[in-house]
C-alpha cells in the first residue's frame, strides 16, 4: 500500500469514529464502494475516499460538529448543504475524503446537484470549481480541469459522443 492509501485508511477510521460519536449512519460510496466490493480494498489509482450519509432535516449543526471534529484531528474541511470535503492540512498529499449527503424520497436516495442555468452562472461555476480543484485538492492538472469543466458545462451532450456505448441506448439519457 502506498502512503496515500495509508492516509486514506487512517481517514476512514477517523471518519468512522466521528460518525459514531455523532450518531450518524454512513456508508462507502462511489469509487470507494466499488473498490471494496470488487477488490476488498481501495482501487489502486484512487486518491479519494467517498462516503455517503443521509441528509436529515435540521442537521446543519451535526454537519458543523462533524467538520469541527475533523479539524480537531488536524484536517482541513469545507462543507455545503449536500457535501463535506476533508483533506490533510497543507495539502502536501493529494488525497481527500468526500462525504455526500443523500435525500430520501420514497424508496430512492437522491443526491442534490447544482446545475447552472444561464451563461454567467455557468462561467462562475466553471471558475469556482476549477479553482476549488486546484487550491483545495492541490491537483496538478489545472488546465485539464478548466477544459473538462468547460466542455461539461457548455456541451453536456458531447459526453455521449465520447463514450463507446451510448447512454441513450441503455436508458441513462
Amino acid at each position: 500500500m502506498t502512503t496515500e492509501h495509508d492516509l486514506l485508511k487512517r481517514m476512514l477510521l477517523d471518519a468512522a469514529k466521528i460518525f459514531d460519536s455523532n450518531n450518524k449512519v454512513f456508508w462507502l460510496d462511489c469509487g470507494t464502494l466499488l473498490g471494496f466490493t470488487r477488490d476488498g480494498s481501495f482501487i489502486e489509482w484512487e486518491h479519494d475516499l467517498d462516503l455517503g450519509a443521509w441528509k436529515e432535516e435540521k442537521d446543519l449543526a451535526c454537519k458543523r460538529r462533524i467538520a469541527s471534529d475533523f479539524r480537531t484531528l488536524g484536517y482541513e474541511t469545507y462543507f455545503s448543504d449536500a457535501h463535506i470535503n476533508v483533506g490533510p492540512k497543507g495539502g502536501k498529499v493529494k488525497v481527500c475524503l468526500d462525504i455526500n449527503f443523500y435525500e430520501r424520497k420514497d424508496n430512492m436516495a437522491l443526491k442534490p446537484t447544482f446545475v447552472p442555468k444561464n451563461r454567467l452562472a455557468k462561467i462562475s461555476h466553471l471558475l469556482l470549481w476549477s479553482l476549488y480543484d486546484r487550491n483545495i485538492l492541490k491537483l496538478r492538472n489545472f488546465r485539464f480541469k478548466i477544459i473538462r469543466n468547460t466542455l461539461m458545462i457548455f456541451f453536456p451532450n458531447l459526453l455521449f459522443h465520447l463514450l463507446p456505448i451510448s447512454l441513450r441506448e441503455i436508458g441513462y439519457a
